[in-house]
């Protein structure tokens, strides 16, 4: 789309997001694009931050931006804690297991089921 945005003449004049930090999530990049769309005539429009052009309405889109990369660096941290600590507790992530083992369920939590790794080899047979 960005590519697409700054081709000479540009395909299109408006790149409309939900909201600004569906755009990027780091704020340097952020506002390195939306001067660059500028230059080539294209604009960015959020329809969940309406601001307009001015001064005023620059700074406070650049204040958002950063608290938007703040806020995904914190998820960031928080989610990849809670991956460790599920791993640590020997549950399941989500990846492929590794060759050899399965995904079992292991516990119910409430409505969520927790799942982890069992060996193959450690399941019972029937013999015949």
């Amino acid at each position: 789309m960005i590519d697409a945005a700054l081709v000479k003449p540009p395909t299109f004049t408006v790149i409309v997001v939900h909201s600004f930090s569906r755009f990027f999530r780091d704020q340097f990049q952020f506002e390195f694009y939306v001067r660059k769309l500028a230059k080539n005539g294209v604009r960015l429009i959020s329809i969940t931050q309406d601001l307009g052009d001015d001064p005023m309405s620059v700074m406070m889109r650049q204040i958002m931006t950063l608290f938007d990369e703040y806020q995904s660096k914190e998820n960031a941290k928080h989610t990849l804690r809670a991956m460790k600590e599920n791993a640590r507790q020997g549950y399941w992530n989500g990846a492929l297991p590794p060759i050899g083992y399965r995904i079992v369920a292991a516990e119910q939590r409430g409505a969520k089921i927790k799942r982890s790794w069992r060996s193959i080899r450690s399941t019972p047979t029937r013999c015949a």
